[in-house]
């Protein structure tokens, strides 16, 4: 089985949650763990989303693409 990490920094993430959450809905299938924290600068509205996914068929490059593609998130990742 394939891993890999993924972070998503969120900017405005009381607007775009919703947004997002359905990203991670669509391809909850392959998300083992997800950590959210929230306000990670004093009283900013930043929120910072660390993922584990299966990569196994590269699906995880699929939730990548499409969290990419969101304005406001910026993504890194890292495979284990």
């Amino acid at each position: 089985m394939k891993t890999i990490i993924i972070s998503v920094l969120l900017d405005k993430r009381i607007e775009n949650a919703p947004e997002i959450q359905e990203i991670f809905t669509n391809h909850g299938s392959i998300i083992k763990v997800r950590l959210g924290i929230h306000d990670i600068i004093r009283e900013g509205n930043q929120g910072l989303i660390l993922l584990i996914a299966d990569n196994d068929n590269n699906k995880a490059e699929e939730l990548i693409k499409d969290l990419k593609a969101y304005p406001d998130a910026k993504i890194s990742t890292m495979t284990v």
